[in-house]
């Protein structure tokens, strides 16, 4: 479960703009099946835009919320859990990182140590961010966040608290 602490303290404190690059997930299906759980969370530009619809304007943070999200297109995220360590294997990640070879794709974090990996890649096109994804692994656990859209780095943090994306800041 750390993994999950610090996936979710890089997406919400480190994510730089973001623009339509949403990967092709299709080929962790078959890690779905082998899982003991699995957390799946698809949402399109219109169903962020029609939860957006939800936060209150009157609401600081909510406004704050809801500027961000009018910039995102899609939020993908793909949790897996096993039962045991060996149910899963680096090789079953590979269709998503052979998406992530070339030059618009550039790792900003990579820590691997013992068998806690984890992976945060970030696409530009002419100097901008087109994409950015989060490819977190450990023995009996698996998480892939795709986050496409426009956002920037210092109004993403305004998701916290809101859409169940855990508020991330320093302690006073």
């Amino acid at each position: 479960m750390r993994i999950h602490a610090l996936v979710c303290a890089v997406v919400v404190t480190a994510v730089p703009a973001l623009a339509a690059q949403q990967l092709n997930l299709a080929s962790l299906d078959k890690l779905a099946a082998r899982a003991t759980g699995k957390t799946e969370v698809t949402l399109d530009s219109s169903m962020i835009q029609a939860a957006s619809g939800f936060l209150n304007n009157g609401n600081s943070d909510e406004v704050s919320a809801k500027k961000v999200l009018s910039g995102v297109k899609g939020i993908y995220v793909r949790v897996f859990e096993f039962d045991k360590p060996g149910a899963y294997s680096e090789a079953d990640l590979k269709p998503i990182r052979d998406q992530l070879r070339g030059s618009q794709w550039k790792t900003i974090v990579s820590s691997h140590e013992k068998d806690d990996n984890v992976d945060i890649m970030m696409r530009q096109e002419s100097g901008v961010t087109t994409g950015l994804i989060v490819i977190a692994s450990e023995p009996m656990e698996v998480t892939v966040i795709n986050i496409v859209g426009n956002v920037n780095l210092q109004d993403l943090s305004a998701l916290g608290g809101q859409f169940g994306v855990p508020k991330v800041g320093s302690k006073k």
